[in-house]
């Protein structure tokens, strides 16, 4: 196996969600790992593979601190274990969002967070179902597919463009949202959601965020953390001379605009996170590398 040409198509796919990538790139380090690496350009080339994603960041972190402990033999087997703990922590931390949309009438999400769309799955089958608000999830229009699936599970849904969801907020009684990653000075999630929060607080809906914590950044890795700029075709193929096209995916919310914050392990203020995310462990080889940044 290429390892280096697998991590260039990995930094390359803007399209798979984060655990099918994370899954791409176990398998990487496990390859890593059994050759003695992974080397620091091997390295340095995982942590910007999707700078984004915390959940690949994390599973860096979690190789090197069992390497680091039981040697790169024992980190490679134990990745196929990790990578399935992801599956169960998802459907645990939408277990407990499902709760949270008991007794609501209207809840507005935003798009296509795999836990925010399992919770949901979850409390289809209620007698008594939330009517549902998203919108299209510009550029890529993830929102669309939602929609679709959502109808397809019972609920009456409603689809706007992403600038009217703000309007939609008027008799909601929760924001649902997924996350990226969870870190020290707020939350990245799809762009807008800052925005949506922020809208969600000032009309005093409650506004809960739900992952897994694997999204989770302690001070040491958050630096690695960037949003990066995508293709501008992507929303404007040909702008005219003198438009500068601006294509980010992801927006930092801060934590002063959420109330709730639900992972596998519990229903959390973002006070009490933020002190589990404190006491995240980081690998010696990513304090090191953090240092040339």
């Amino acid at each position: 196996m290429d390892i280096d040409a697998s991590l260039r198509e990995l930094a390359a796919d803007h399209h798979s969600g984060a655990t099918a990538l994370t899954a791409r790139l176990a398998g990487l380090l496990r390859e890593a790992l059994n050759q003695g690496g992974p080397t620091d350009e091997q390295l340095w080339a995982m942590v910007n593979a999707q700078p984004s994603m915390a959940s690949v960041l994390n599973l860096v972190n979690w190789a090197l601190l069992e390497a680091q402990s039981g040697g790169g033999n024992r980190a490679a087997r134990k990745l196929d274990t990790y990578v399935r703990s992801l599956e169960r922590r998802v459907r645990l931390s939408a277990g407990r969002a499902a709760r949270l949309l008991q007794g609501q009438d209207l809840v507005v999400t935003y798009s296509s967070s795999s836990t925010v769309m399992a919770a949901l799955e979850m409390r289809a089958s209620a007698l008594r179902r939330p009517r549902l608000v998203l919108s299209e999830g510009r550029p890529a229009g993830e929102g669309l597919t939602a929609a679709a699936a959502l109808a397809g599970l019972g609920y009456s849904v409603r689809l706007v463009v992403d600038a009217a969801l703000f309007a939609e907020l008027e008799g909601a009684g929760l924001v649902l949202v997924g996350a990226d990653a969870l870190g020290p000075p707020g939350l990245v999630n799809k762009i807008g959601t800052r925005g949506l929060a922020r809208a969600a607080q000032a009309e005093g809906v409650p506004f809960a965020a739900v992952a897994t914590t694997d999204k989770m950044l302690p001070p040491t890795l958050w630096p690695f953390l960037r949003i990066v700029e995508h293709d501008p075709a992507e929303v404007f193929p040909q702008p005219p001379s003198g438009v500068d096209v601006e294509n980010r995916y992801y927006d930092f919310t801060p934590w002063e605009a959420v109330d709730t914050v639900v992972t596998e392990d519990g229903v959390f203020t973002p006070a009490d996170l933020l002190e589990r995310i404190a006491e995240v462990p980081v690998a010696a080889r990513l304090e090191e590398l953090r240092k040339s940044l």
